[in-house]
């Protein structure tokens, strides 16, 4: 939240404590102490309720979305071990890594859209909600193509001493 909204949120406060203090004929420095208690407990049991909600059902959810997608569209396995979801699309998206053919046009749109499906969650979400769906994304790529059966890779660009 901004600052602006921070503003607006003190003076609605101060103003509801204000109004009550004087039907109810409590000090005004209370009501505000009791709206305010009252707000974080609320934000508090949000936070709490959100967190098991996403633990109990959402992620598996999620993570059978994004696995529907992979298998659906026929994405090719990942190249190297330790590619988590995103890394993973950027290589779909470059196609160096492929052979010849197996990354499509249609492979290459769809992983795209997955990318930008992301971005979205990210503008809506915020970073919580990104994380969440960032590890469903890694946890249905470790379903859809094992880490295991994919070699480590040893070096990359980003590595010139190794070369």
């Amino acid at each position: 939240m901004n600052r602006a909204g921070l503003c607006i949120y003190a003076v609605l406060y101060a103003a509801i404590s204000w109004g009550i203090s004087k039907i109810v004929v409590v000090d005004f420095k209370w009501i505000l102490l009791g709206l305010l208690s009252a707000r974080l407990a609320y934000a508090a049991l949000e936070f709490v309720v959100e967190m098991l909600a996403w633990r109990i059902a959402g992620r598996s959810r999620k993570v059978e979305r994004i696995l529907s997608v992979l298998i659906k569209d026929k994405f090719p396995k990942r190249v190297y071990r330790q590619d988590k979801f995103r890394n993973y699309l950027w290589r779909i998206k470059d196609g160096s890594d492929y052979k010849n053919g197996e990354v499509t046009p249609e492979i290459k749109e769809a992983a795209a859209d997955l990318r930008k499906a992301i971005t979205m969650v990210d503008m809506l979400e915020g970073s919580i909600g990104t994380i969440r769906t960032l590890d469903a994304a890694d946890r249905a790529l470790e379903i859809y193509s094992p880490g295991a059966d994919a070699p480590i890779q040893t070096h990359g660009p980003w590595e010139p001493w190794r070369l």
